[in-house]
């Protein structure tokens, strides 16, 4: 049996899943080092004292070593290191406390801005083709100033990349049928699910859908050569002799694919070698 339909959910996404996991996964490799802990207040102050006396006594050691009534210009360039020291420590352990607080003392910041990022693409459905998210997302790409949500838009555009380009077998729809596969040499693949064979279209911005059969329905299959030139009668070139042709029949319908001659090895593994053409 052959069936038929005008749609496929080979292209298909959940908008919403696929935003949030490239959103997290961005967010991840973009957060920075944060403290697991707050700096400890105390030790920051002790030692802002503890070096403060000391430059104190540099200082004071100074104006006591007095040459030509001028203070010791080492000592007073030692007491200048410990002022300079006491301000970078002073800073570093306010850049720490704010890292602290942003990151791990807010958990509320990565929701915040994980909202912000679904903002971005405004109300969507539950399911929506690649191709449709893809026209959505290309005019955003390079946009935010957000490190996150560049590196997040990137992972969307190449997850959908993947699932627009499969692995599954490539071929052409040697013959035009029906309502919905009117298109000579339409490309499609093949995808092989238990005992059925389907047959998807390859174009994922604006499929036209799939033909789903048993595999009872294959006919045959093998080299180009070996079958009437006709079958070629609706147009959209030539096919080479060395093509790999499948063919598909049943009380309604004879139809027939193009394979490239590399994939004859796969076709053989997946038909019976009763079917093969010789």
């Amino acid at each position: 049996m052959i069936k038929v339909t005008n749609h496929t959910d080979r292209y298909m996404v959940d908008p919403d899943k696929l935003i949030g996991d490239s959103f997290d996964k961005a967010y991840e490799r973009t957060l920075e080092e944060i403290p697991k802990i707050a700096p400890d207040k105390a030790t920051a102050i002790t030692t802002v004292i503890s070096i403060t006396l000391v430059g104190f006594m540099f200082v004071a050691t100074a104006f006591g070593l007095k040459t030509n009534d001028k203070p010791d210009a080492t000592m007073l360039f030692l007491g200048g290191l410990c002022v300079c020291l006491i301000v970078f420590l002073i800073y570093k352990y306010f850049k720490d406390y704010a890292k602290y607080i942003n990151a791990s003392g807010k958990p509320s910041a990565k929701i915040s801005k994980r909202q912000q990022f679904f903002a971005l693409f405004g109300t969507l459905p539950d399911q929506m083709s690649t191709g449709d998210l893809l026209r959505k997302i290309s005019p955003m790409i390079g946009k935010p100033e957000n490190i996150s949500y560049k590196v997040a838009l990137k992972s969307i555009v190449d997850m959908m990349t993947i699932q627009n380009n499969p692995a599954d077998i490539k071929c052409k729809l040697v013959t035009t049928f029906g309502d919905i596969f009117t298109q000579p040499k339409r490309r499609m693949y093949l995808a092989v699910e238990g005992e059925s064979l389907i047959f998807y279209d390859a174009d994922f911005s604006k499929p036209k859908g799939e033909i789903q059969f048993d595999m009872e329905a294959l006919q045959s299959y093998g080299m180009f050569s070996k079958y009437p030139q006709r079958i070629n009668s609706s147009g959209g070139g030539k096919i080479s002799p060395d093509a790999v042709i499948v063919q598909i029949k049943d009380e309604k319908h004879d139809i027939y694919f193009e394979f490239q001659n590399e994939e004859y090895d796969k076709l053989k593994k997946i038909f019976s070698h009763k079917k093969e053409l010789k």
